[in-house]
């Protein structure tokens, strides 16, 4: 098994370190999946005239998400920790997921079009998992 160190810093997580390890697992599998208590998939439907990627998720689905990292939403090779109100006080250039005034889960990348500077456009699939 791969055992990754990482760094938190405002939502994504930073690769720091890693290393190789054996453990005996029963079940882990399993255990992962009764860990998972709520999975709402969607996909991108349209991106915003700053660059956000506006989801099909509604901020209604995501309203018992909770307000820390135990939150991860995913879309292609992407994902970030957390969803944040759209008053964040976040620094520019951090991957957010958004609770959107559009009323819907958004996804952006403070002070720059994710659109353009990921390539990810229209009916990317999009994952929340917590």
């Amino acid at each position: 098994m791969l055992i990754l160190k990482t760094l938190r810093i405002h939502g994504p997580t930073i690769l720091d370190d890693w290393r190789r390890i054996t453990l005996k697992s029963h079940n882990s599998q399993k255990q992962k999946e009764s860990q998972l208590s709520q999975l709402i998939k969607g996909k991108v439907q349209s991106v915003g005239q700053t660059g956000d990627l506006i989801t099909d998720i509604t901020n209604d689905q995501i309203v018992d998400a909770p307000n820390d990292d135990s939150v991860t939403v995913s879309f292609g090779p992407h994902h970030t920790l957390g969803i944040y109100e759209s008053n964040h006080q976040q620094p520019d250039s951090t991957l957010l997921a958004i609770r959107g005034s559009s009323g819907n889960l958004e996804l952006t990348i403070v002070g720059i079009s994710l659109s353009e500077m990921l390539g990810v456009g229209p009916g990317e699939e999009v994952e929340v998992k917590w």
